[in-house]
């Protein structure tokens, strides 16, 4: 039972409940349809705060499909704003280390077709990659690597160009048919080589800090 210690309305933002042992604590915070600009959505004072009290050893940043599928954005505008934007939570949480992963692959097909195997060139009705998703995951890396941040290529991870539309078509499917979203066992599979990759990275700076 949650007591408070007076009686006036209380504002609750948030439960957690840990073991006191060894380990690590991830914590997802996000939204369906979620762009950079949700950052800009939270009180800064309650962020701050949220962070401070963590303490995280490490904040994985991911946007950019819903942004990569809009034809109309602005690239310029986008760059200025994710840089500004995950700055501006990496200071919140007293500077912690940022990871940014790339946007992964997706696909599209045109109206009023039937939808045949994606081709890398853009017929419009074989599913392919929006134009601006490819430039958004450039613009990432680039990011990243002008502020000193790291960065996951999600897009190398799946395999490439047209990856989801294979991955739709194994038993069970790892995508879904939306060629957007992944299914349960995807995320998991893209999971895995995240955290193996993370601790690959976590072991190469062990030994270079004792040697």
């Amino acid at each position: 039972m949650l007591r408070t210690p007076e009686r006036r309305p209380v504002v609750l933002l948030g439960w957690t409940v840990e073991c006191r042992a060894p380990g690590i604590i991830y914590e997802n915070h996000g939204t369906i349809g979620a762009t950079v600009g949700l950052l800009e959505q939270l009180t800064p004072a309650a962020v701050s705060f949220e962070l401070t009290k963590r303490h995280p050893a490490l904040l994985i940043v991911a946007f950019g499909t819903n942004e990569g599928f809009d034809d109309g954005l602005d690239l310029d505008r986008y760059a200025a704003r994710f840089r500004a934007d995950v700055e501006a939570l990496r200071r919140a949480a007293g500077n912690t280390p940022v990871l940014v992963i790339g946007t992964p692959d997706g696909n599209r097909v045109g109206r009023d077709c039937t939808p045949t195997a994606c081709q890398t060139d853009g017929e419009a009705c074989s599913w392919h990659e929006p134009p601006k998703l490819a430039l958004v995951r450039d613009l990432q890396r680039r990011i990243a690597a002008q502020q000193g941040w790291a960065y996951w290529d999600w897009f190398a991870a799946m395999g490439g160009a047209c990856s989801i539309d294979r991955m739709t078509a194994v038993d069970p499917p790892l995508a879904m048919h939306d060629h957007v979203h992944l299914t349960k066992p995807g995320y998991e599979a893209m999971a895995d080589l995240l955290f193996d990759d993370l601790m690959h990275a976590y072991e190469v700076w062990k030994a270079q800090s004792t040697s």
